[in-house]
């Protein structure tokens, strides 16, 4: 590679990485949606301490609503990357579970985008 190729490089990674920063949502989250195969199941505000076991069969999936976030803390998953994700605090983070087909999203407050007359 050329010293050229080297600055180019560089210049996208810097210009990347601010978009990062400056783009990524930081709204605090309201509410926990629970969905079980893309159906809203269950729906809990973040503002106390909560618990919510999901069951199906043999499956199983147990949430943790503390401090304002969300987080997995019991699965019936083989790799149990779900819980390996930690806690969430974020609008618009999730946790996955896919062998369970559990999502966990954090939703913010409902605030207009635009207002057109």
């Amino acid at each position: 590679m050329r010293k050229g190729d080297w600055v180019f490089i560089a210049i996208l990674l810097l210009v990347g990485g601010a978009l990062w920063l400056f783009l990524r949502p930081d709204t605090p989250a309201q509410t926990a949606q629970i969905y079980c195969a893309g159906e809203l199941v269950a729906e809990l505000p973040l503002g106390e301490d909560d618990s919510y076991r999901w069951e199906e069969g043999d499956a199983y999936v147990s949430i943790e609503i503390s401090a304002g976030g969300a987080r997995v803390t019991d699965a019936s998953c083989p790799d149990g990357d779900c819980i390996k994700r930690g806690a969430i605090y974020l609008a618009g983070e999730s946790i996955v579970c896919l062998p369970n087909r559990i999502s966990v999203v954090l939703s913010g407050a409902d605030s207009l985008d635009a207002v057109v007359y």
